[in-house]
């Protein structure tokens, strides 16, 4: 029996009902997959080491049974224990996090009442709560929810490592809502088993010590995963749900963040510090739409020989035009713009034929003009 069918053991899925079948069928795919790459980077005696801390803390009653696993292993083997059980811990909650999300898809497919604890379920409640649609835009509208990023040094984990997990939660979600034939599921088999070497080959932690940077860097990376996405997606739903409001300046959900700007008397923490915080934010937020702004560029391809062209747009485009043949200058207009080169536009574009792919190409000179 291998190692991840060992663990399975142990776990109260296996005796669950149905419905969490799935999710123990993940765990043991992923402790399994674990279980062969600790044979095959440290040998089955490794294996077996790790499997019988396990079966001794979960079935012995007497602890003198694991105390004696335990004591004399040298610093090595702790190591390889430490991790095993580390890496299948978080494989474990990548499982979880795949299940609630196969749970909401099939909630949402079910065409039922909307999930618990859910934007559509909050929604839905205010309006059969009788609430006035007057008065409920006027209270979104006069709220306004931020929440705030903290962090602590012993909560910060590789920017690596959490690549890697996001690479398996991919593949988890790829296995889960795709239908692949046999030498796809080799492939996707192959796949996982390279995630999961990287994963173990890689070092949980530096061996430096954690600059008060790291933790700025670290708070950052939420920014990319996935609050980027998902705050605009969320203050849309509101909006959709309740209308737009004139004196509205700023949307209901922002995230604010105190990493690297806290004054609760950390040293570590001075003006420099604090401008390097402000110039990492800035840099992130201005990158991420100057990207966006790139895709849109891409996908505005339509030609004012065939669609009417708002004016607005069409005027920009043209100045645009005259100042890449030296009739005009667009500093004037967008500062700094001149500094800028003419950067992933198309010839149709160049030309003010494709006019929205033109404006949308300034507005990102203008963008890397400030940066």
């Amino acid at each position: 029996m291998d190692f991840t069918s060992r663990i399975g053991e142990a776990t109260r899925m296996d005796r669950a009902p149905d419905k969490d079948a799935p999710l123990a069928e993940d765990i043991r795919l992923l402790g399994r997959t674990l279980g062969d790459v600790i044979a095959d980077q440290c040998g089955t005696p490794t294996l077996d080491l790790v499997e019988a801390i396990r079966r001794a803390a979960v079935f012995d009653p007497d602890p003198a049974r694991l105390i004696d696993l335990l004591d004399p292993l040298p610093i090595a083997d702790a190591l390889h224990v430490i991790r095993a059980f580390s890496y299948f811990a978080m494989l474990a909650n990548i499982a979880e996090d795949t299940d609630h999300a196969r749970r909401r898809r099939t909630l949402v497919d079910s065409g039922t009442a909307a999930p618990p604890a859910t934007l559509e379920r909050a929604i839905r409640l205010i309006r059969e709560s009788g609430v006035g649609d007057d008065d409920a835009r006027g209270a979104v509208a006069a709220s306004e929810v931020v929440p705030v990023l903290t962090a602590h040094p012993t909560e910060i984990r590789r920017r690596t490592i959490q690549s890697i997990q996001s690479a398996i939660s991919e593949l988890m979600e790829q296995r889960d809502r795709v239908e692949m034939n046999h030498v796809e599921e080799a492939e996707w088999s192959d796949e996982l088993w390279r995630q999961v070497v990287t994963l173990w080959q890689t070092a949980m932690l530096r061996l430096t010590k954690l600059r008060l940077r790291d933790e700025v860097n670290d708070a950052m990376r939420y920014f990319e995963l996935s609050l980027m996405s998902q705050v605009p997606q969320l203050n849309a739903a509101v909006t959709n749900a309740f209308g737009d409001r004139a004196d509205r300046e700023r949307p209901l959900l922002r995230i604010g963040s105190w990493i690297g700007g806290d004054r609760d008397g950390n040293p570590f923490v001075t003006a420099d510090v604090l401008v390097d915080t402000f110039q990492q934010q800035a840099s992130l937020a201005l990158g991420h739409h100057l990207r966006e702004l790139w895709r849109l560029a891409d996908e505005l391809s339509m030609s004012s020989r065939l669609i009417t062209v708002d004016a607005d747009v069409q005027r920009l485009a043209e100045l645009k035009r005259r100042i890449q043949a030296g009739q005009a200058d667009f500093a004037a207009v967008i500062p700094g713009f001149s500094r800028v080169g003419d950067r992933g536009v198309t010839y149709e574009a160049a030309e003010g034929v494709e006019a929205y792919r033109a404006f949308v190409a300034a507005v990102r000179m203008a963008g890397l003009a400030d940066d």
